[in-house]
């Protein structure tokens, strides 16, 4: 097949940061007749209200810039060493883990083709919890992230992207990426490329996920980022702002 080695998805949402409402000069604040505030106050300390602002600014500015991606696994780099069929009954499910920080997951990558060069019908991209027994995969978390063609899947080893995501996933919590059949065509399978390498869980279901059987004594090839939750941020500046302000009191 002559098609294209990656698909993506747009990105459906933006988040945007509007700065906050300007602040009245030091001057204007000490000459008010009313009681005068954090800022007018700490005016004649060398700018204190300044610096406050300033630092505030700037972790809300580092924020945004740590949007960049992070991978919560990745072993694309890895030497392909076989693959394992995808079909209608047969599930593949790879884990991957999330730090300390809540995560939106929103772009992942795996080794997935059609081999053979006969198949035709839906497959499906999901991310299961890890709820089953032992750590396997439980249940899907939302819909799938993904459906497509296999007759629009390359005949030989290539890589699938998905992006534009927008999964919210928990902190410190395992998750598998899942691939399956739903309407390929009997004779029909989906390959996915594995490697040696063992970073973690990886199940096979040949009863369309009522029971798994692994973890497996090889991986299978993706890669799964995500951008740190924007909650963080708000979080991150609040804490500043008061361990600030309570320094400057001891002053």
């Amino acid at each position: 097949m002559n098609q294209s080695t990656s698909m993506m998805i747009e990105t459906q949402k933006e988040i945007s940061y509007q700065t906050a409402n300007p602040v009245e000069s030091s001057t204007s604040l000490v000459k008010s007749k009313q009681k005068p505030g954090l800022c007018a106050a700490q005016a004649g300390r060398g700018g204190s209200c300044l610096s406050l602002l300033m630092l505030i600014g700037a972790i809300a500015c580092c924020g945004h810039a740590g949007q960049a991606q992070a991978y919560l696994f990745n072993n694309l780099s890895d030497a392909i060493n076989g693959s394992t069929n995808v079909s209608n009954t047969q599930w593949l499910a790879q884990g991957f883990s999330t730090t300390t920080t809540n995560f939106v997951l929103d772009e992942v990558a795996l080794r997935l083709s059609d081999k053979r060069g006969d198949t035709t019908g839906n497959f499906e991209i999901q991310v299961w919890d890890a709820a089953g027994a032992s750590g396997s995969p439980g249940a899907q978390v939302g819909s799938a992230i993904y459906t497509g063609l296999a007759e629009n899947l390359p005949d030989a080893s290539s890589l699938l992207t998905i992006s534009g995501l927008s999964v919210t996933l928990g902190a410190s919590t395992n998750y598998y990426l899942l691939a399956r059949g739903t309407t390929l065509n009997s004779e029909g399978a989906l390959q996915w490329d594995v490697t040696n390498g063992i970073t973690s869980n990886a199940y096979a279901s040949t009863n369309s996920g009522t029971s798994w059987v692994g973890p497996r004594s090889n991986n299978f090839i993706m890669s799964v980022s995500a951008v740190p939750e924007p909650s963080s941020y708000a979080l991150m500046i609040g804490a500043a702002a008061l361990g600030v302000v309570a320094a400057r009191r001891r002053h």
